[in-house]
């Protein structure tokens, strides 16, 4: 292989060399900001169970409340696997952009359904499934699902600037995101506990997402307008599932 490469190498012209270079460099920058995004992001999530960590009881409610919240991210992330091919093979910026949009409505609509079901369940349904000393969990879900459904919109973002290949604007929303976690942390759990603890998740979830869709809102070049759900927003939502749908 060795003396393949030594054979083939002057045959190699200077300009594919310079592009292959680059393109490395390019696969590596980028697989360090995607890294990084996932640590923070990682970190973020998880930082409140450390400030929890004295009190073993509330950390297993917290984790058990975490988990069941968390769960309605499901709806988000298939709906930007779907997201994610489109824009990743489409060169029309625009119409990927519109996409984006109505995706991360339909995203959120559809959690907020979900998470409003989730809600509606009676605390005597968790004692019944973990245990009476999870009796907090139904308290916990309160605090944390304003920060899921946001988070629920804001991941189409994510995954739209990943597939245009800006993965730093990921890295440094997941850093705002820990920012405003490690300082909501120390400032709100020793005062609420749990409470606290969902409230800080919840607040940073705001921050990052806030940050996305500011970043998103330059890049696209729409009004704030267009963040709402319209009627017409509703006819597209059914044609697109539909679409997929009849793909699947």
């Amino acid at each position: 292989a060795v003396a393949s490469g030594l054979v083939l190498f002057p045959l190699v012209k200077s300009e594919s060399i310079r592009n292959w270079t680059g393109s490395f460099r390019s696969v590596i920058q980028n697989s360090v900001y995607i890294q990084l995004a996932t640590i923070i992001h990682l970190m973020n999530c998880r930082l409140s169970y450390f400030f929890l960590d004295d009190d073993k009881a509330s950390l297993g409610i917290y984790s058990t409340a975490v988990s069941i919240a968390e769960s309605l991210w499901l709806i988000n992330r298939s709906v930007a696997l779907v997201q994610f091919s489109s824009v990743v093979n489409s060169e029309k910026h625009k119409s990927s952009q519109q996409l984006t949009l109505l995706l991360a409505k339909f995203s959120f609509v559809l959690t907020l359904f979900f998470a409003a079901v989730m809600l509606l369940i009676p605390e005597q349904f968790y004692v019944f499934i973990f245990g009476e000393r999870f009796d907090a969990i139904k308290n916990v879900l309160i605090y944390l699902v304003p920060g899921i459904l946001i988070v629920a919109n804001s991941t189409l973002y994510v995954h739209y600037f990943a597939a245009r290949g800006k993965n730093r604007i990921n890295t440094i929303a997941s850093a705002v995101g820990f920012v405003f976690t490690l300082i909501c942390c120390i400032e709100l759990i020793p005062r609420y506990h749990l409470a606290g603890a969902a409230l800080s998740s919840s607040i940073s979830y705001v921050a990052m997402s806030l940050f996305m869709i500011v970043i998103f809102k330059k890049e696209a070049g729409c009004s704030w307008s267009d963040f709402l759900i319209r009627r017409s927003d509703v006819r597209e939502m059914i044609l697109e599932v539909r679409k997929i749908i009849s793909v699947g």
